[in-house]
């Protein structure tokens, strides 16, 4: 029986518990969708994460926030989970567009091409049962070039665009063997004549061999110089393209290596998917290989078709 004497002294939207010793405590005032945690054998605690107060049946809850928790509606049609960055969202056939090839047999949905000493090996000697499936593009002679780039042609500023390419250098190129890496989407098929381009690239004679990012529009370019040194081990490199295409993204690895703003390819330019080999001048008719393990492309539309 609770008495004056022995009245626990509660706050308004408080709980009363047992704090173990023979008796009762009131707690304080939780702030709003935060909720009550045991602590074990310690005095329960409200958690930092705020919850929704509701949400409906097939709904996901997720971190929409450091410590904030919301609900992701349950999509009206049948649909997938994915998450572009830190956004979930329902996926469908309406909504997005996948591209991949990821070269588990010489029947590529995407096309080979090129000029002069160049080709496409396959299998690849680099092909291991961590990269089951890897195509070769291969240089051996001055100014030749060859490239892997998509049958189809895309247009951004239409929704948010991933792009990954699984690639390695066979060896790094030199004033003997001055061969160029390219990756990303560009106007052309290889950026030998391009003027629209959003690209990965390494040259020995740029930026002490390390990667270069590049953006550009109509023939005006903004480069970023990374601090990442080209090497001949496998690396994953990422593209995010904002879904308005005012800002774009690289990754190398998983890890940011630099973001452009500007000279961003128009909305209305048709660009290719593609890795490239392109030779800048010097051969010494040596083999130099790009290998290629996956190209995925993924596009999250604004407006569903």
């Amino acid at each position: 029986m609770v008495t004056k004497s022995n009245a626990i002294n509660v706050s308004q939207t408080g709980v009363v518990y047992f704090n173990g010793t023979a008796s009762f405590t009131g707690s304080g005032n939780g702030s709003s969708g935060q909720v009550l945690q045991s602590q074990g054998a310690s005095t329960p605690a409200y958690s930092s994460a705020t919850y929704p107060s509701s949400c409906a049946t097939g709904d996901l809850i997720y971190g929409s926030g450091t410590n904030v928790l919301s609900t992701l509606s349950a999509p009206t049609t049948s649909g997938e989970f994915f998450c572009y960055n830190t956004s979930p969202y329902w996926a469908n056939y309406y909504n997005t567009i996948t591209y991949y090839e990821d070269f588990l047999e010489n029947n590529l949905s995407f096309s080979a091409g090129g000029g002069g000493s160049g080709g496409t090996n396959y299998p690849s000697t680099y092909q291991t049962y961590q990269h089951p499936g890897v195509l070769d593009i291969y240089t051996s002679g001055g100014y030749a070039n060859y490239s892997v780039h998509s049958k189809a042609s895309y247009m951004i500023g239409g929704g948010q665009i991933w792009i990954d390419v699984v690639a390695k250098l066979s060896s790094l190129a030199s004033s003997s063997d001055n061969f160029a890496m390219f990756l990303g989407l560009s106007d052309t098929q290889d950026t030998t004549s391009s003027n629209n381009n959003i690209i990965f690239s390494y040259k020995y004679n740029q930026n002490s061999g390390k990667w270069q990012v590049i953006c550009q529009n109509a023939g005006t370019t903004t480069t970023t110089n990374t601090s990442t040194t080209a090497d001949t081990n496998w690396h994953r490199y990422s593209i995010s393209i904002n879904a308005a295409a005012t800002s774009v993204t690289f990754y190398i690895d998983g890890a940011s290596v630099g973001t452009i703003t500007t000279n961003i390819p128009a909305n209305t330019t048709s660009l290719n998917f593609f890795v490239a080999n392109v030779n800048q001048g010097n051969s010494s008719g040596a083999s130099e290989f790009v290998a290629v393990d996956l190209m995925y492309y993924y596009q999250s539309l604004t407006t569903p078709r």
